[in-house]
């Protein structure tokens, strides 16, 4: 990296106009590693000051420097190129980054989040199904709502997909072709369906919470990094080269209309897929994605239906009845009216039995059996 860093950078120390004082920082080896100590950990200008006894100005001065140079060898801020299958489905969310409290009041109140409960700058993401970026908005203050920073930003292509979280709710009336969660009606609860669609948004949406944790942790977010759609209000998809998004103009993408714009599936479908999802040498995987549903959700059918909690519906069949006559009822036999010499009484039931009670047999034993009887 130095060797092919040397010869831009002597060119450009030739051909200033007068020399100037040195710079604070050093020659072109301290340049570069301030702005790869910059970009790798992410450590403020403040620190990195420390470690050279200058001001952060200087530091943010350096990094300005050295990235005239760098950015047309190593293409720091090159557009990222999706393929057609990436670009059918975007991943949208917003994140917040803790910033030092303003000195001024107006500024504290415009950035204070009532999520984070502190001073907070929030950046929205856009990412592909497999986890690449494709759009990082500016920054904006901690109290505006995702929903707003969406509408602020560039629209999105009219045939791409997207998948957001709740926050977006409203949203789908300036873009149709969006999927979000199920929001818990007043006073009631979500169908079984429901939280399944649910959970399986969730699951596929996760890959959005993985990539900002990570850009994160291996280098400073910075607005903005490309844009989506500038030309999506239009219509011409082919504009959006420069995003990686030209593939989608051959590509067709299926859009939900009308006031439902969420998938469901019927039972013969769900049944069809899984049966589909067992054929020999079958993806998963593969199929949600022919199919258009989450691999969450197909496996969550496949366990159903080897717990036998998804089967098919049970035709009701009509059996035949054939009448018969009735049997002629038998002749009682005639009552006999003593046993072994005793008094008897003889209670006779509704159902037609008759009762011989002894002498000798007490009042809670003649109500057990006549309970017995009737049971």
């Amino acid at each position: 990296m130095l060797r092919q860093l040397r010869a831009p950078w002597d060119v450009a120390q030739q051909s200033k106009a007068k020399s100037g004082r040195p710079w604070e920082v050093g020659g072109l080896e301290d340049h570069l590693v301030i702005m790869l100590l910059y970009y790798r950990c992410y450590v403020t200008q403040e620190f990195i000051g420390f470690l050279y006894g200058v001001d952060r100005s200087v530091i943010c001065r350096t990094i300005k420097r050295i990235e005239a140079h760098v950015q047309p060898l190593f293409g720091l801020r090159r557009e990222p190129r999706i393929s057609r299958q990436e670009a059918e489905a975007l991943i949208i969310d917003c994140t917040e980054q803790p910033i030092q409290r303003p000195q001024d009041n107006a500024t504290q109140e415009a950035h204070y989040s009532g999520k984070k409960k502190r001073h907070t700058l929030k950046t929205e993401y856009i990412i592909t199904a497999k986890g690449r970026i494709v759009s990082v908005s500016d920054s904006h203050p901690g109290s505006h709502h995702d929903l707003r920073v969406r509408r602020e930003a560039p629209r999105l292509p009219k045939r791409a997909r997207g998948y957001a979280d709740s926050a977006y709710q409203g949203y789908d009336n300036e873009h149709p072709n969006l999927d979000f969660p199920y929001k818990k009606p007043k006073g009631g609860e979500l169908t079984k369906e429901e939280k399944e669609y649910n959970r399986g948004l969730s699951s596929f949406r996760v890959a959005v919470e993985h990539r900002i944790g990570r850009t994160k942790r291996k280098r400073p977010v910075r607005p903005p990094c490309g844009t989506l759609g500038q030309y999506a209000e239009a219509g011409d998809l082919k504009a959006l080269l420069k995003v990686g998004l030209k593939a989608m103009s051959n590509g067709t993408v299926e859009i939900l209309g009308g006031k439902e714009r969420r998938r469901r599936w019927n039972l013969d479908e769900k049944l069809r897929i899984v049966a589909e999802s067992h054929e020999p040498g079958a993806s998963v995987r593969a199929v949600a994605a022919r199919n258009d549903v989450y691999p969450s959700l197909l496996h969550n059918w496949r366990r159903q239906v080897r717990e036998g909690r998804l089967t098919a519906r049970s035709i009701a069949r009509f059996v035949p009845v054939r009448m018969a006559p009735a049997p002629a009822a038998a002749a009682a036999p005639p009552a006999a009216s003593s046993v072994s010499g005793s008094e008897t009484i003889e209670i006779e039931l509704p159902d037609g039995c008759r009762l011989r009670i002894g002498t000798g047999v007490s009042a809670a034993q003649l109500r057990r059996v006549v309970a017995a009887l009737r049971g």
